[in-house]
């Protein structure tokens, strides 16, 4: 999901001055138009959002925001979280990885795969019983700005090519990152397509 957000949006003109809570290369993206980005520990959000300090917050997904309770003082739950599409990538050393033997490389992929295919399949079996219960609660649902995400992969783009130039030690990850906005459009209408019947599934 995209976040939770104390008023209602419906034009790019309602985000402008938006304090919002957004961490790591997605907050650089926000603060080049009109949010007012904040990183705050998980722990603060929900006395920030209570009192005003921020507008909005992103956290993770129905099943994870629901026990921090998000709910009792932002009822606009908007999607998607376009830019989060996996859970903590896991970042080796290329040297010590390049040194294991063969069978131990297969080992850890083997295992990886499972904890990320596991962990995926346990959301897949929350959220949508987490997100019913937030709409009872009187949580409101939507698309946030239709057209927004696409502009925001540009964004994204532009800064990860800045951080090539800056990073020569992760330049070339970060210029396969950059490329994948290229495809952009249908990454993004497959995402929407995604959430629709989730939430067609899953609250009706």
């Amino acid at each position: 999901m995209g976040g939770w957000f104390r008023k209602e949006i419906r034009t790019v003109a309602d985000v402008k001055g938006i304090k919002m809570r957004i961490a790591g290369l997605r907050r650089t993206v926000f603060s080049r138009s009109a949010w007012v980005t904040q990183q705050i520990p998980g722990s603060d959000i929900y006395p920030a959002l209570e009192k005003g300090t921020i507008d909005a917050a992103e956290w993770v997904g129905p099943y994870d925001d629901e026990k921090l309770g998000f709910f009792k003082v932002a009822k606009n739950y908007y999607f998607p979280g376009w830019w989060e599409p996996v859970r903590d990538p896991l970042l080796l050393n290329k040297k010590a990885w390049d040194a294991l033997p063969a069978e131990y490389k297969e080992a850890f992929q083997a295992a990886a795969y499972e904890a990320n295919v596991t962990m995926m399949a346990e959301y897949d079996d929350k959220n949508p019983p987490a997100l019913r219960r937030l709409v009872q609660q009187g949580v409101q649902t939507a698309q946030l700005l239709p057209r927004d995400p696409r502009r925001r992969l540009q964004g994204r783009a532009a800064v990860l090519r800045r951080r090539v130039r800056q990073e020569s030690g992760v330049q070339e990850a970060l210029r396969r990152d950059a490329r994948v906005p290229e495809d952009a459009e249908p990454v993004v209408r497959r995402g929407r397509a995604a959430h629709d019947q989730f939430l067609q599934q899953h609250i009706r």
